[in-house]
């Protein structure tokens, strides 16, 4: 189970449906862009959709308020299907942005 809290569906609950899944998504006309080991995430039962546009940067998380990814993409279900909501894992988003997580008390590696 995961949450998130975006600017256009706020609130939301949703299941991890996939891990490591590899997707295309359409940005343009006819242009499109490859994304492997991503989290592929669906709306849980009860709610309407996981997310929607407007809430993609919004980090998603789980029961233990820890970061799972960041949302960046999403499609709508269909009648045998389930939306979906497509996340960056945290992990790679933290490497590619040099970010470093710092406890109390700790100094950073490298000087900014």
């Amino acid at each position: 189970m995961v949450h998130k809290s975006g600017r256009t569906t706020e609130h939301t609950h949703g299941f991890v449906q996939a891990l490591f899944g590899t997707i295309q998504v359409k940005y343009a006309l006819f242009k499109k862009a490859t994304f492997v080991d991503q989290i592929i995430v669906s709306q849980s039962p009860s709610e309407e959709a996981f997310s929607n546009g407007g809430d993609s940067g919004s980090l998603v998380y789980d029961a233990d308020k820890k970061c799972v990814g960041l949302l960046f993409a999403g499609s709508q279900g269909g009648e045998n299907e389930p939306a979906t909501t497509i996340l960056n894992p945290i992990h790679q988003v933290w490497r590619l942005l040099k970010v470093e997580i710092l406890s109390v008390g700790s100094h950073p590696t490298e000087a900014v």
